[in-house]
């Protein structure tokens, strides 16, 4: 499963905020970290991952126009929602789009 959350931020995402974020996150959806969270000043802001056992979770931040991005990529099923409460109490993300792609051999074939 891909959840692939964009929207709107109001104020600017600290290092700090965006770290503790990768750090709760992977357990929030019963996944497995195997790396510390990474997070990076960019050019346009932040960017930040956790790789988990389960493949990753990354978040981009823009601070022109101030936007964000949250991707939850995993091999296991989740709750979605769980990482969408977690965008908007967590990182402040507003007007969501939420876009959900399932991962899985089974969607290979003609008619997925």
């Amino acid at each position: 499963m891909h959840v692939i959350i964009w929207g709107r931020v109001d104020r600017k995402i600290t290092f700090e905020e965006l770290a503790a974020y990768l750090e709760g996150a992977p357990a929030s959806i019963g996944m497995s970290p195997i790396t510390p969270p990474l997070v990076f000043r960019v050019a346009h802001g932040l960017t930040g991952i956790r790789l988990i056992a389960e493949s990753h979770i990354k978040v981009d931040f823009w601070h022109s126009p101030p936007t964000g991005r949250v991707e939850a990529f995993s091999c296991k099923e989740f709750d979605q929602s769980v990482i969408e409460r977690a965008a908007v109490e967590a990182l402040g993300l507003c007007d969501l789009q939420v876009t959900i792609l399932p991962r899985g051999l089974e969607y290979l074939t003609p008619g997925h």
